[in-house]
């Protein structure tokens, strides 16, 4: 049987909305995810001019893609699950990156190590069982650090920016997930190995704020994956077919907000 994989953008979208979700945007189940957006397709640019790895890209030598050469390349290029660029726009990220890791420099964080790695590892379940498991570090120092990059566009990386961006996303996750991943490779305890968060703006001033979760946040961050390995072992145990992940089949019934009940008395009463 293909290994399928459970990865924490994957583990975040079981939790957050459901098996069916994950299902349908799992690249070996669903595969119903559609093309990238504007904003997804930039962040990957960012993240392949700042981390200096062009693997996934094609560098298209044309001003844009209004011809019809250039879009006939960039349509295969997206096909091939590839990040399609025309040069001119390639040269103006790696003139951002530069500036990005300036910034982070001076943080003393200087992504030096192997980036865009990809661990495959297993965790245990219950009954002697696995859960293969998939993710791609930004940026791994070969031991016991691994750094993920966060692009922020034009969003100042405030403390409070930052906290609401990883408790609403799977970076929560990726902090298990890689400590996980890193320590199978390495033959270390988890504790042993940490993750750090580089969020930094994407345009100038390029302002950059690097974050490390508590203790209480891992201890979170750790439940919840463990919550979708066990959810993931689950469902794989049913068969990949889709009637098998769609499970929201009761009928529900749905309540206002206090606020807004009172609100439509409240006017009620004035036109009263």
């Amino acid at each position: 049987m293909t290994r399928i994989n459970l990865s924490p953008s994957i583990a975040q979208r079981l939790l957050s909305e459901g098996p069916l979700s994950a299902w349908a945007n799992h690249r070996k189940l669903g595969n119903l995810a559609g093309p990238p957006s504007d904003s997804q397709l930039e962040g990957r640019l960012v993240h392949a001019a700042v981390l200096e790895d062009t693997s996934d890209l094609v560098i298209v030598e044309a001003d844009s893609f209004r011809t019809k050469d250039a879009k006939a390349i960039r349509d295969a290029a997206l096909a091939d699950g590839k990040t399609p660029v025309v040069a001119p726009k390639w040269e103006g990220f790696k003139k951002r990156a530069f500036g990005i890791r300036e910034s982070l420099a001076n943080r003393k964080v200087f992504l030096d190590g192997r980036t865009e790695v990809r661990f495959n590892w297993v965790e245990d379940v219950e009954g002697g069982r696995i859960v293969n498991c998939s993710g791609v570090l930004d940026e791994w120092n070969g031991n016991d650090m691994v750094t993920d990059l966060k692009g922020c566009g034009s969003t100042f990386p405030t403390t409070h920016f930052c906290k609401g961006q990883i408790s609403r996303s799977h970076a929560l996750l990726q902090d298990a997930a890689y400590k996980s991943a890193v320590a199978e490779r390495l033959g270390c305890d988890r504790d042993e190995v940490t993750v750090r968060f580089a969020f930094v703006q994407t345009e100038e001033p390029f302002a950059s704020k690097i974050i490390e979760l508590s203790k209480e946040f891992q201890e979170i961050s750790y439940i919840r994956w463990r919550r979708a390995i066990d959810q993931w072992h689950e469902l794989l145990e049913l068969g990949v077919e889709k009637e098998h992940w769609d499970r929201d089949m009761d009928v529900e019934t749905i309540y206002p907000d206090g606020w807004l009940l009172t609100q439509e008395l409240e006017l009620e009463a004035m036109e009263s």
